[in-house]
């Protein structure tokens, strides 16, 4: 049986909603084995193809079919004949032994299946209440004693979406597990003789902690997934427009004494320790121990002493899990749309802003519709994740536990940290001299844990807020 380490990447990707749960998809294929998977609603094929490649690595004696007419609808959108014959020739090349696409209505298809014949089916066609509710009862009768039934879109309730409602009356009925990210992922025991992994799944739901632990675990991995996609088509889109990157420089002040202290006991130092860094190029880590120091007069350091264009400047906090293990990369794709790079912050600016979370400096974060990020904190796992709003984004002011940029952004528009800020506001600062030399600041999907809360209105945070509103102003 796979463990939650052990999923591969998929093989075939494209831009999907459906992205976010091909992890979970690539699990639970070996931990069920079905006899007969039926999929009601292909489209591009990300889940389906997934589906596939479980079964071929897996080894399962599964067949597999995909129905649908490939004509779109209305929630879908409508496309040509193109994504017909795209999915049909990867299959063909990959999985015709054992996949079969059905080009028909799903009313049509139901007749080419006996009854108590299918494991796992996934209604996945229009999302309407009725539309999916009649898909259901229409393929009951085709379900086996062991069947599991996948719902795509139950957290969606706009947009005539009515999958969120009729999963609210199945859930009354069988048993259930629902994932909450990726637009929701409902999945249904229809059959009562189900192996002991699945019946543990349904027993979440009485255990908080653990379902926590396996819901984030699936956010996880979807999310990265769902990152790497839209770079490699931001990279493929912007190829042109991405600097050359020849060097990256990681800039770090810690409290530790020596560098073997760093790599052991901080965060940060545990996540570099698992970079490959061959596969990078060069990668420099310039790491100031025992300090005590401001971070802007170490950061300009590190600026002034580059005389290589081509060298992107990372500064870090040392109190950082950091579980991309692609992130060097997705850093560097995010350099093709903003200059200044960071994990979280606001899109508007308001005077006497002391912090990018609050405008009001009172500890109530500003509305979803103005911030960007999604950052975890804590130093135990499961952890809290706070979803500020969606990334990328351009934004006037960025969090500083990550900041990234080019060192010709720094040096050519003689863009540095105000040093009279030591561990506060210096972020804030450079955001606003960022702006008025029309450098565009944006956030990225970066996943990290961070240790801490910050040293919001702490005696020193007020003395730096002091110095910052007389500085600017406002």
């Amino acid at each position: 049986m796979k463990s939650l380490r052990n999923i591969s990447a998929p093989k075939y990707t494209c831009i999907s909603a459906w992205t976010e749960h091909v992890p979970f998809y690539l699990w639970i294929a070996d931990q069920i084995a079905p006899r007969t998977y039926v999929e009601l609603g292909t489209h591009y094929g990300m889940s389906y193809f997934a589906f596939c490649q479980a079964i071929l690595e897996s080894e399962l004696c599964t067949k597999a079919f995909s129905v649908d007419t490939w004509h779109g609808d209305d929630h879908a959108g409508f496309y040509d004949e193109s994504v017909y014959e795209s999915v049909s020739a990867y299959n063909n090349s990959k999985y015709k032994e054992f996949s079969t696409l059905l080009r028909m209505t799903f009313k049509d298809a139901v007749k080419e299946f006996e009854d108590g014949s299918i494991d796992l089916l996934h209604i996945d066609g229009r999302h309407g209440y009725e539309d999916v509710k009649e898909d259901f009862y229409t393929w009951l009768s085709k379900l086996s004693d062991r069947a599991i039934v996948i719902f795509h879109n139950t957290e969606v309730q706009d947009r005539g979406f009515g999958v969120s409602k009729f999963w609210a009356e199945l859930e009354e009925i069988y048993p259930s597990f629902n994932f909450v990210h990726g637009h929701g992922l409902g999945v249904l025991a229809v059959g009562e003789k189900q192996p002991e992994t699945i019946k543990s799944l349904f027993s979440l739901r009485n255990n908080s902690e653990n379902l926590e632990f396996f819901q984030s675990s699936f956010e996880q991995l979807g999310g990265q997934l769902s990152s790497a996609i839209k770079h490699k088509s931001i990279l493929d889109r912007n190829s042109s427009s991405i600097p050359k990157i020849t060097k990256v420089k990681l800039v770090i002040a810690t409290r530790e004494k020596n560098e073997d202290d760093f790599l052991e006991k901080t965060a940060t130092g545990k996540s570099i320790k698992r970079l490959d860094f061959g596969a990078f190029g060069t990668i420099d880590v310039k790491l100031f121990t025992e300090n005590v120091m401001g971070l802007p007069r170490l950061y300009n350091a590190v600026i002034k002493e580059c005389n290589d264009d081509s060298t992107m400047l990372v500064f870090l906090h040392d109190d950082l899990h950091i579980l991309s293990f692609d992130w060097i990369e997705q850093l560097i794709a995010s350099m093709a749309q903003y200059q200044i790079v960071g994990l979280a912050g606001n899109k508007r600016r308001v005077p006497g802003q002391g912090i990018w979370l609050f405008p009001n400096n009172d500890g109530k974060p500003d509305l979803r519709e103005n911030l960007s990020g999604k950052v975890a904190h804590g130093n135990s796992y499961p952890c809290a994740i706070s979803y500020f709003g969606p990334v990328p984004q351009q934004v006037k002011l960025l969090d500083g536990l990550m900041l990234c940029g080019m060192s010709k952004t720094f040096l050519k528009n003689k863009l540095f940290f105000d040093e009279r800020f030591d561990f506060h506001f210096y972020d804030l600062d450079l955001c606003r001299s960022a702006e008025i030399k029309n450098i565009k600041c944006g956030t990225w999907p970066v996943s990290v844990v961070h240790e801490s809360g910050g040293n919001f209105g702490s005696l020193k945070w007020r003395e730096n807020f002091n110095n910052y509103i007389h500085k600017w102003g406002d």
